[in-house]
Parts: C-alpha cells; structure tokens; sequence
C-alpha cells in the first residue's frame, strides 16, 4: 500500500503541476504492482489488477513490459482466490497479444524508414527492436502460469497445464527460442496436477510426461533433467491409479493374491533412483522420506496378501540408510509410519465371521490378529519417540483411526479402551507443549 502511496502522489504532482521533472513510467508501475504481488494482503491480486489496467489508460498510456507482466501474472499465482490461476493464463495471452501488436508496428515503421530512405541497413527491417523483446512471453511467465494451473485443482487442470507446456516446448524446440526451455519443476507440478485428478489414465499420463522430460535431457535440455520431486510425483500417480482401479471394482475382478500394477511401477521407479544415486552419486535423484513413504503408500493402496510385510521391508530399509548415514532426508516420519500400518490395515479379512470353512475361518482370524498386532507396534513406536520429543512423529487421527479399525475386526474391546487412553495421552501432550 505504501509503495501505491507513493505513486499515486507522484501522480497526483504532475497532475497539478507540482512537478515536472519526475514523471512516473513504466518502473514506477511496475515497482507498485510487485509489491501487490508479494503482499500478504488477501486482496493484493485484485489491487494489482487495478494498477496493470489503470497505467494503460488515460492520461498516463504506458505500455507493460516484460517485467509488468511476471508481476500481475506472480500477483496471480500467488492469489487464493478461486480462478486466479486462470487470470495468470490471461495475463500470458496479453501478453503473446501485445508481442505480436508491437512486432508488427516495428515491421510497420522499417518499412516507412525504408522508403523514405533507399540506403536504410536492410537488417533493421529484419531485426525485432528492443521493445518486441521486452514483451516477449519467457521462461519465467510460462513456469509460474503452468505451475498455478497443475496446482489450482480446478477441473481438467492437468489437460491446461499439459497444453501451455507442449507450447512452451514447441517454442523451444521448434521455433528456436531457447530461452523457453521449460524446466522439471514444471514438469513435476503436472505429474502431481495428474495424480491428484482422479482420471483413470492418470497414471498413464504421468509416465508419458516422464518419458518427454527423459528425451528432452538427451537431447541437451539440461533444465529438464528428472529429480526427485519429478519421481516422487510420478511414483504417486502409480500409488492413487491402484484407488481408482480398485474404485472401478464393478467392471473388475481384484486378485488379492496378486500384486497391483501400480505398486509394481512405483517400486520400478525407486529402485531406479537407488541405482542412479549409488552408481552415479547423482543427489538429485537420491530418494528421500517422501520417496519411501510414497511408496509404502503404494503398497497399502493395494491391500494385496503380503502388504504389510512389504511395507515394513521398506520402512526397514529407510531406517537402516537413516541410522547408516545420518541424513535426516530419509528419517521415517509420521506420514512413514501411518502408510505402514495402512499397510497392515488394509489387509484385513472381512470373510472371518462369515466363512463356512473352518480352516479359512481360522486363517482369516488369525491374519487379522497379526495385522491389528503389527499395527499396534508401529503405533507404540510412534507414540515413544513423540513422548521423548520427536514431534515429526506425532500419531495422526488417521492414524489412531486405522489401529483401532484393526481392533474392531479382531473384536478386542480391552485394546480398543487402551488406544482411547493413548489417544487422550498423545492429545495432552501436544496441548502442554502448544501451551
């Protein structure tokens, strides 16, 4: 608001012909303008607009450059109002609109220049001026707008953010502007914008996207290397396609004997960051917490026989590279330890009070009091490191939720009253340290 201050009083000299000497221009604007953008105000993307409009119009007539325009398209990123990803998107058509608009006067004027004058240096008719460039759309614009739209959650979200991208790419590629090159934070954003979309080839999609990034890095686009936010983000797409598939249970039969494809392609994907990390010493894909957690989730999402086990393989694995090495990257957490024992959990058997075969009655029965067992120690180990002061820790209401899920399968009303007890305790403490 300050920053506004001062430009609406420069303004208002002018005006009045209090000064003369010190005109506000384009910097001025746009200096107002990012400071909206990065204002906690709620508000500041709708005061930025103003501004952006207000400085085209009479009197002042300024033209944004390229700089104005990363400002309102950054005020709209930032932005939570619903929609603001989309006015980010306007921003960057504007944009493309008035490149266009100025390239064509410039054009407009050389040929002017050129008649008036048969000895005009050809290459100036040819050469865009300074000013086309300092609208042209850059790298920067389409990262952000990208960004917010695979991050808004509006619907088809990941089918927009996926259009700008292959633009983004074909002005690289194909038309030459290298200073286009989309980067792998741009690429992770829509993998992630696709996992979360619910769509059955989600999964797909996000594979696909990882291959493009794989080729465009074999071809010299560094900037489009894939790291462990890309991974991460693919190997969750693979873990939510396992809840969709089992989602469309109507049109298929699930084998729980077998595991799904998804986990199999997320694991896939894991061992692969392993290798590159060992053989290459690559960090940029070395696995880490979210790696590990994701896939154990994966594993839990399937549910097949065999869940928990494969997830504690895991959680062993980060633990033993955790106390090897002393990277806090690959500490297990709380998110860690409830996929674990969503793990146990979602292996449980329904058919146990229901079955007519004595010998599968008694097989379901006694799967469910490992899986409520295993669950309960996970939960103990949680509840110990968070009372000696390990907040990352701290035991979730889902995480409560599926232990005792476990316990109501096994009808074990004495561990039921005990988990309500470590519940209240866990809660206690929480609310002695906020204090």
């Amino acid at each position: 608001q300050k920053v506004q201050d001062v430009l609406m009083e420069m303004i208002h000299r002018v005006e009045t012909g209090q000064e003369s000497n010190v005109k506000p221009n384009v910097v001025s604007w746009t200096a107002a303008i990012n400071a909206w953008a990065r204002s906690p105000d709620m508000n500041a993307a709708q005061k930025a607009e103003v501004l952006f409009q207000q400085m085209q119009k009479e009197p002042h007539h300024i033209v944004p450059n390229s700089y104005t325009f990363n400002a309102i398209i950054t005020a709209w990123v930032r932005s939570r109002e619903k929609g603001s990803a989309f006015r980010a998107e306007e921003k960057l058509h504007q944009m493309w609109d008035l490149y266009y608009e100025t390239m064509n006067q410039s054009k407009n004027d050389n040929h002017d220049k050129k008649s008036r004058n048969t000895n005009h240096d050809d290459n100036s008719s040819s050469n865009p001026s300074s000013s086309v460039l300092l609208v042209r759309p850059d790298a920067q614009a389409y990262n952000r707008v990208i960004n917010a739209i695979a991050r808004s959650r509006e619907p088809n979200c990941a089918h927009k953010a996926t259009v700008l991208l292959g633009k983004m790419e074909e002005l690289c590629t194909v038309k030459g502007y290298t200073d286009m090159e989309p980067d792998a934070k741009t690429f992770g954003a829509i993998i992630n914008a696709h996992a979360n979309s619910g769509t059955a080839d989600a999964s797909d999609k996000a594979a696909e996207l990882l291959q493009r990034m794989e080729s465009l890095y074999q071809l010299g686009y560094t900037k489009v290397k894939p790291n462990t936010f890309v991974y991460n983000a693919c190997m969750n797409a693979f873990a939510k396609s396992i809840v969709e598939r089992k989602n469309d249970h109507d049109n298929i039969n699930i084998d729980n004997h077998k595991r799904e494809d998804g986990e199999i392609k997320a694991e896939q994907i894991l061992n692969l960051m392993e290798k590159m990390y060992k053989e290459q010493g690559d960090g940029s894909v070395k696995p880490d917490v979210i790696s590990y957690s994701t896939m154990i989730n994966a594993i839990a999402n399937s549910g097949s026989v065999g869940a928990g086990e494969r997830a504690e393989h895991i959680l062993q694995r980060m633990i033993r590279l955790y106390l090897t090495s002393g990277d806090e990257k690959v500490k297990p957490n709380a998110i860690t330890m409830t996929a674990v024992i969503k793990a146990w959990t979602s292996s449980l058997s329904s058919n146990s009070s229901c079955s007519n075969d004595k010998e599968e009655k008694d097989q379901d029965e006694n799967h469910n009091v490992r899986a409520a067992d295993k669950s309960q120690e996970v939960l103990e180990r949680m509840c110990m490191l968070f009372l000696a002061g390990d907040r990352s820790m701290k035991p979730t209401k889902v995480t409560f939720d599926l232990v005792y899920e476990a316990f109501v399968k096994i009808q074990d009303e004495e561990r039921m009253d005990w988990l309500n007890q470590v519940r209240q305790t866990i809660l206690d403490n929480n609310n002695n340290n906020n204090n």
